[in-house]
Parts: structure tokens; sequence; C-alpha cells
């Protein structure tokens, strides 16, 4: 995902399996960007600042879980924004 300093990286995980929920992770920032959250549940809606003079970038770590009754841990996906 690309978004320029200041609008919002805004991230809506879906699954075919209802019932399907969602935690995430910020996993690594290059230094002089600001606005992320460090973790969270369902969608990912930051907005993001870099301060630098050279594009930066921000990455989350995004694991599904579910549905209950078994409650199944899914492979993490990597998001990057740009």
């Amino acid at each position: 995902m690309t978004i320029c300093s200041g609008d919002t990286a805004l991230f809506v995980p879906t699954s075919n399996i209802s019932g399907t929920t969602y935690s995430w992770t910020n996993t690594s920032a290059m230094p002089g960007i600001t606005g992320m959250t460090p973790t969270g549940t369902g969608s990912i809606s930051d907005i993001l600042n870099n301060s630098n003079p050279v594009p930066g970038a921000v990455t989350y770590s995004i694991v599904p879980y579910g549905p209950t009754p078994s409650v199944c841990v899914g492979s993490a996906v990597t998001l990057t924004v740009t």
C-alpha cells in the first residue's frame, strides 16, 4: 500500500471464512515516521506522517483467528505501507 505523508493507512482484513477476526502488530517503522498504533484488532487505520526528505515504510504483521468455537490461529501476513 502506498500513501502520502499525512494520509490514513486504512486496511480492512477480510476472509472467505465467516467469523474470522484479526489482530495486528506494528513490527517496524523507519525513523522519522509517526502516527503508528503499536497493536490492535480488526482494521488498521493510522494517520502516518513522514518527516524525512525520502519515502519511508511501516510494516504490520496481521494474524487471523477463528472462527469460534475452534478459534484456530492462521498464518501471519505482512502489510507494508510506503
